[in-house]
Order: C-alpha cells, then sequence, then structure tokens
C-alpha cells in the first residue's frame, strides 16, 4: 500500500528529529519515501477496495494488464484523487508544524485501449506515488521550513490478444518506463539546504483473464519490481555533491474473481500480494549504504459487490479489504479499507465518485494513522 504509508512515517520521523539539525531531517524526509505504489488510482478499484483488481477492465490494467482484452471496441477512462490524512500521529509538540498536507489533488491515472480483431492496443499513464508536502518546526533557537516533493510515474504501452475460439480469454502486458523524481528545499536563517534525485528504468507487467461463463470472469497478473538507478544532486550545510545509488519499486501479484450471479448484480474478490521487502527506497542517493524499511511482503484480501439501478444508468458500488499476511519493520502499514462509490452513466460517457477510508498501524499501533480518500474518475465506451 504505498508510499502514502511511508511518506506519513517519514514525516513523523523527520519531525520527531528536528532538534537534530535541518540537514539531517532533509536527508531523512527525503531519501525515505519508498518506492511502493501509493493509494488507489481510480475511483473504480478505491469503491472497490481493489477486489476488482484482477478482472476490473482498464481501469486494472496495472496490477493486471490482461484486462484490457475485456474491452469491446474502444474504452477509456482519467481519474483525479484527493486524500486527507489524521493526524494523530503527530507528537503533541509537532502537530501545529504542518502547514500542507502530503498528496493532495493528483491526475493519477489514463488508459485507452483499441479493439482490432482479437488484438488490443493502447497506452497507460499511473502515479502510484506521489507527495507535496509542506512544514516547518524549530532547531534549538532557530526556524526552518521543509519543502519537499517527489513522484514515481509509469507511461506504458498496452498490447493484448484474445485466445479461444470462442474468445473465452485474453493475455495482456504493459511495458515502458518508470520515472522517479523528488527534490527537497529546507531553509534555516542564512542558508538552504537542498536536495533533488531523479532516474528511469524500464517497467513490465502481465496478466490473463478468461470467461469461464457469461457470468463469472477469472484473473491474475504480476508487476515485476523496478531497479531505478537514483542520481543525486544535494547541497548540505554549503557542501555541493553528487550522489548516484539504486532504487527499487515492488513487485505486485494479483488473482481475483467476478461473478454476475444475476442482473443488476455483480461481486469482486482478489488476493493482492505486495512485494514490500522486494522495495527500496532513494536514500541510496545520500548515504553509501543500501536502506531497505521493508521486513516482508504484504497480502491483502479484498471483496467487494455492485448494483446497477433500474435502467441503468446508475450503478452502486462497496467493498472492503484487510491485511492478512505480513509485516514491515519500523513503518507504518496498512490494516484495512472500506470504500463506497457511485457511477452515473451518459450513453457512451461514465462519471464515478468514490469516498475511501483507510485505517494503519505505525510499529505496531493500531489506528495511528488513517487516510480519507476522494477519487473521480471519467471514462467513454465506444
Amino acid at each position: 500500500m504505498r508510499s502514502l504509508v511511508l511518506t506519513i512515517a517519514v514525516l513523523w520521523l523527520a519531525l520527531g528529529s528536528a532538534a537534530g539539525g535541518v540537514a539531517e531531517t532533509a536527508r531523512l524526509t527525503l531519501g525515505d519515501v519508498p518506492r511502493t505504489h501509493s493509494h488507489y488510482l481510480n475511483a473504480r478499484e478505491a469503491a472497490l477496495c481493489r477486489a476488482d483488481a484482477a478482472t476490473g477492465g482498464v481501469a486494472a490494467y496495472f496490477l493486471n494488464p490482461g484486462t484490457v482484452t475485456l474491452v469491446d471496441g474502444a474504452n477509456g477512462q482519467a481519474s483525479m484523487r484527493y486524500n486527507v490524512k489524521s493526524r494523530e500521529y503527530l507528537p503533541d509538540d509537532a502537530a501545529d508544524r504542518l502547514d500542507a498536507s502530503d498528496d493532495g489533488f493528483l491526475f493519477s491515472q489514463a488508459v485507452a485501449v483499441k479493439r482490432s480483431g482479437s488484438a488490443f492496443y493502447g497506452f497507460g499513464y499511473s502515479a502510484p506515488s506521489y507527495r507535496s508536502v509542506d512544514f516547518t518546526g524549530l532547531d534549538g533557537g532557530d526556524s526552518y521550513r521543509a519543502e519537499l516533493s517527489g513522484g514515481l510515474r509509469f507511461f506504458e504501452l498496452l498490447l493484448g490478444l484474445s485466445l479461444g475460439g470462442r474468445e473465452q480469454g485474453g493475455i495482456g502486458i504493459a511495458a515502458g518506463l518508470v520515472d522517479l523524481e523528488e527534490q527537497a528545499h529546507v531553509s534555516r536563517a542564512d542558508t538552504l539546504d537542498s536536495a533533488q534525485i531523479d532516474g528511469l528504468a524500464a517497467s513490465f507487467a502481465a496478466g490473463f483473464v478468461y470467461e469461464a461463463t457469461d457470468g463469472l470472469i477469472l484473473g491474475a497478473g504480476h508487476r515485476w519490481g523496478a531497479s531505478v538507478d537514483v542520481d543525486g544532486e544535494w547541497n548540505f550545510d554549503d557542501r555541493p555533491g553528487h550522489r548516484s545509488g539504486e532504487s527499487k519499486t515492488q513487485s505486485t501479484s494479483v488473482v481475483g474473481v467476478q461473478y454476475r450471479p444475476a442482473e443488476p448484480f455483480t461481486l469482486h474478490a482478489s488476493y493482492i500480494q505486495e512485494g514490500w521487502h522486494d522495495a527500496e527506497s532513494s536514500l541510496t542517493a545520500y548515504e553509501d549504504t543500501d536502506r531497505d524499511l521493508f521486513g516482508d511482503a504484504i497480502g491483502t484480501a479484498a471483496l467487494g459487490a455492485e448494483v446497477a439501478l433500474p435502467g441503468g444508468r446508475y450503478v452502486l458500488r462497496a467493498g472492503a479489504s484487510q491485511v492478512v499476511q505480513g509485516d514491515a519493520d519500523d513503518a507504518i502499514v496498512p490494516e484495512y479499507s472500506v470504500g463506497v462509490g457511485v457511477v452515473v452513466r451518459f450513453r457512451e460517457y461514465s462519471a464515478e465518485v468514490s469516498l475511501v477510508r483507510e485505517q494503519f498501524e505505525l510499529n505496531g499501533k493500531s489506528g495511528e494513522v488513517v487516510n480519507y480518500g476522494v477519487y473521480a474518475s471519467v471514462g467513454y465506451a465506444f
């Protein structure tokens, strides 16, 4: 679940260690941003809490590119997200130091796929990890201000192929580039400490879907982790320098089912295995040793349902997910999520809005962090 989770942990560490010096604070805060997949990408998976991760059509391509083969004609969607986190995790003496929440409005995903015979092709853009943070604090008798931002973005081509004479299934791949960029500026008295890192790497995911019956679809997908060669320019305590290292994104696997027992009901279920133990932060751009913040993979089970109201113009969705496997060392990890959403259809177009609540534990303490997310998506189907 992603860099929401560790962005919060990083802020907690940074604010709690403000007395250790501005340079140390900025380096911790920037470098500890993890290379994990953060939040939800669109309103559909937010409402269903990723219960549709293996069978959710083009919106689910990031975890299972095989879902592109569910398109009939041409289909696409674009999504925005907005997240507000509770500040319960902040120390009492630091609660008033936070001037701006991290990860506000963000253009989080865009995808379009067209069918041509038994082949499918298109493109996908996803921003599963992004933040922008602005906070102030005290270091001894001096005040400081830190501005931090960064993102992890995927730009990919999508290809699919229907299999079987009755077109009962299909395979798909997503291949392209992952772009990492982070920057920090910390002002204190007469000094301005700064840092900037960036890197590119290849990204790849593959998956399939199988339409067992008219009402039953099975799916599975896997996204491989990427090793990003990170270059960093920094200037702390008026000592400019250049460092390079490696940052690793997490691998992710998903299996799931979609079942329509009768019109107008559809049920979803999935299991998602996120390789947090494979991910490494970008701290290597500033330190000589690797740092892996994660101690284990995270396994999440999700269930969801949707119902189309009479006439088919409105669709209601709801879902819930629960972490059933895994832990992370000295970090914030997800516990559960609940979501609701509504879809409104206008001929070929659709618009949907979802609300989701995510709860996390911090260093083994349940409910220390809560995130409230608002997601909006628009789509078309020709």
